[in-house]
């Protein structure tokens, strides 16, 4: 049962991080066509679009964040192999949990004051400066959704630890 339940969990995960991976292609598409865009407009036409800079600077928090619980899964985060691969087994392994360890408190340390930010920007209803003010509000929040879901894969990653490959994780977590 509880290894049913575990694997559902890592499914629904898995399910996450690949739908926020996909937001964050659609972030990354969005902000290349606009660029693309205003510059032609600006170049071709002599007429910008009006408030494609401030929308474009609203991406942001997607570009970097939404793909972090993914990269967590596939095991592509930054990190130096070729020096802990030459280290026994039995070390890496709790080199490894103590590496998630300290993932996990930097990172809930991040989620706790992004989440802050978030609900007083949200709350106060900041706003963009520029030609066309935009709200501040919802890719502020896209910040400690995105890193809620980085710490609940590396709790599961501590609960469970992926074997040599993330391979063998991969078989379990996405459909």
């Amino acid at each position: 049962m509880a290894k049913g339940t575990f694997a559902a969990i890592l499914r629904w995960q898995g399910r996450l991080e690949t739908f926020f991976l996909i937001l964050s292609a659609c972030a990354v598409t969005c902000l290349l066509v606009l660029t693309i865009a205003d510059v032609g407009g600006r170049y071709l036409f002599n007429q910008p679009i009006s408030g494609v800079y401030e929308f474009l600077i609203l991406l942001v928090p997607g570009l970097g964040f939404l793909p972090l619980a993914y990269l967590q899964r596939i095991q592509e985060q930054i990190s130096v192999k070729f020096v802990v691969e030459r280290l026994p087994l039995n070390l890496q392994k709790r080199l490894n949990k103590a590496t998630l360890a300290v993932s996990l408190l930097t990172m809930s340390l991040v989620l706790a004051a992004s989440a802050s930010t978030a609900i007083n920007t949200w709350v106060v209803g900041e706003m963009t400066t520029g030609i066309v003010a935009y709200p501040l509000g919802p890719p502020m929040i896209v910040i400690p959704i995105s890193v809620c879901l980085f710490c609940v894969r590396v709790v599961l990653q501590l609960i469970h630890p992926p074997e040599s490959a993330p391979d063998e994780e991969l078989k379990i977590s996405p459909e």
